[in-house]
């Protein structure tokens, strides 16, 4: 006579070694992982999760002006896993409506317009535990150009193999600073904003 022995697998257990809790059938490798303070899918992370990315925020960042009060409407493409959207708007902005929305909408008075409204608009992704990367957009509203830039202060006269640096005081409405500069300097670091390092080739007076 043969005997033989038969195991019968527990209820609420799994035949996969790497399951990690017997007594939840909800809990297994490969579930989705949510907000409950439980590692879901057994990776060894509580609450693990990614938040999704938005796309790219809709609306009139850059805009040039009569001086005047105004007011405009951003927005995003929903995103399945994102419960709540979460803005920030540079100064001269108002948020009259939509924090928390993908749809935000903004107001700025004259004043605001006149001064120069120059920065950037975020939004963030948000769901039950975690906020994911922010989608943002630099927001550039003026009535008129900037004033011509004042005088540009570092040295006239430099050697090759010379780093020197180049720089203005901050213009009013300005969003970036343009350098061109003559043959024998290379512009090593700043384009873009008032201050750059150059790295001198050739023997050259800077006028």
């Amino acid at each position: 006579m043969v005997m033989v022995t038969v195991c019968i697998q527990p209820v609420n257990t799994s035949t996969n070694n790497t399951d990690c809790n017997d007594g939840n059938a909800t809990i297994y490798p490969g579930a989705t992982e949510v907000c409950n303070g439980v590692d879901d899918d057994c990776d060894g992370i509580v609450d693990n999760t990614m938040v999704p990315s938005l796309g790219t925020i809709n609306g009139p960042l850059q805009q040039c002006l009569p001086i005047s009060s105004g007011s405009a409407t951003f927005s995003v493409v929903a995103v399945p896993g994102v419960l709540t959207y979460t803005w920030t708007v540079p100064a001269g902005f108002t948020i009259v409506s939509g924090q928390g929305t993908t749809t935000l909408n903004v107001s700025w008075t004259a004043a605001a317009s006149h001064t120069g409204i120059v920065g950037p608009i975020t939004v963030t992704p948000n769901d039950a535990c975690f906020s994911g990367t922010p989608s943002s957009g630099l927001v550039d509203i003026n009535y008129t150009a900037p004033v011509r830039p004042p005088s540009i202060s570092g040295a006239a006269k430099v050697c090759p193999g010379d780093v020197v640096i180049y720089s203005i005081a901050n213009v009013a409405r300005a969003s970036s600073y343009l350098w061109t500069v003559p043959a024998g300097v290379n512009i090593t670091s700043g384009q873009g904003t008032n201050i750059i390092t150059a790295t001198i080739t050739e023997p050259l007076e800077v006028e």
